[in-house]
């Protein structure tokens, strides 16, 4: 199976399946969202070549020109990884690529900044509510790869990282090891135990606005505690 056949695949599977839209909708997601980034499924009962991305919600990974360059799948129930990603291919590596950079580049380049996420969730949530210009990377560290691939389309990077350790340290290692790149990066620390999603959906998406405006403003960490 070609790329393209895979996501047509995924799309018509997740068209006839109850149980992948009856996950989507209750993550709060529209179906323009699900649209807008050809969200999939992968049934247990699927081609032997998907295998690993059995039982998964499907998040395709688009190059600059729209073209599937790879998959990430989050599991719905039962044993295995929450999230798996294809391979390391030619055209494929995680610490070179932005899900959904292919979406968002004319936002990015419009507001002047990205705003770069953990996961594939978090961005869909994020462009539920409205955020445009966001991105994340495919389950590594954001890289100096990353960043000069967002230096085409932004004067500034601002970081919402979860409110985790892992996120907290993840932030600090990215400003740290991106530090002689000379671009300025932001960072957005949620209160503990919120991703995105969670904060969106307490507090609202005009309040993830304040702190990203404050993140820009401050052009240093910042940490709002509830």
């Amino acid at each position: 199976m070609t790329l393209n056949d895979r996501l047509g695949y995924f799309r018509s599977q997740f068209e006839n399946s109850e149980r992948a839209k009856d996950y989507i909708s209750g993550r709060g997601l529209s179906d323009s969202t699900v649209d807008d980034l050809s969200i999939g499924y992968c049934p247990e009962d699927c081609h032997s070549e998907l295998t690993k991305f059995a039982n998964r919600v499907i998040f395709p990974i688009f190059d600059l020109n729209q073209e599937p360059i790879a998959f990430g799948g989050r599991l719905l129930s039962g044993e295995g990884p929450k999230y798996y990603n294809s391979p390391t291919s030619e055209v494929y590596e995680k610490s070179k690529v932005l899900y959904n950079l292919n979406a968002a580049q004319d936002f990015i380049l419009k507001s002047g900044h990205a705003i770069v996420v953990e996961g594939y969730m978090d961005v869909a949530m994020m462009w539920n509510d409205g955020f445009r210009n966001v991105v994340a990377t495919c389950g590594t560290a954001f890289t100096r790869y990353h960043l000069r691939l967002l230096k085409r389309f932004c004067d500034s990077v601002i970081l919402v990282f979860d409110g985790d350790k892992a996120g907290m340290q993840s932030a600090e290692a990215a400003c740290n090891s991106l530090s002689a790149e000379c671009f300025p990066i932001h960072v957005v620390t949620l209160p503990s135990g919120y991703d995105p999603d969670d904060y969106i959906k307490e507090y609202g998406a005009m309040d993830l606005i304040g702190l990203i405006r404050d993140a820009k403003e401050a052009k240093q960490e910042v940490s709002r505690k509830r």
